[in-house]
This record gives structure tokens, C-alpha cells and sequence, in this order.
């Protein structure tokens, strides 16, 4: 990822983002997770190619 997207990933990530720790079974260690709430699907589908992964699920 370049600098500058790196750069706009966290200012969307500081106004829209949060960072928990998370798990899915009762056995597991926690786990960070990153999330972004945003009702702008363009912006998602813009940081889903920035980032270059297709494995984050799908709120809409």
C-alpha cells in the first residue's frame, strides 16, 4: 500500500473506525479486529481496493 493510502485509511479509521478485541469461539485467544461504520458504500468499496482484500463481512 502506498504511503498517502495508508495515511487516508487512518483518517478514516480515526473519524469512522474502532478497534476491539474479539473472538469467536469460547476457547480462543482475543484478537484485534478493525471495523468502519459508514452507510457509504462507494467509500467501503474504495478501502476494500485499497486495502486489496475481499474477506471482510459485509454490513449491507
Amino acid at each position: 500500500m502506498e504511503k498517502w493510502g495508508a495515511s487516508y485509511l487512518a483518517g478514516i479509521m480515526d473519524g469512522e473506525g474502532r478497534i476491539t478485541l474479539t473472538r469467536m469461539h469460547k476457547e480462543e485467544f482475543r484478537r484485534p479486529c478493525l471495523s468502519i461504520t459508514s452507510t457509504d458504500l462507494e467509500l467501503i468499496t474504495y478501502l476494500q481496493s485499497l486495502i486489496g482484500e475481499k474477506k471482510g463481512r459485509k454490513g449491507f
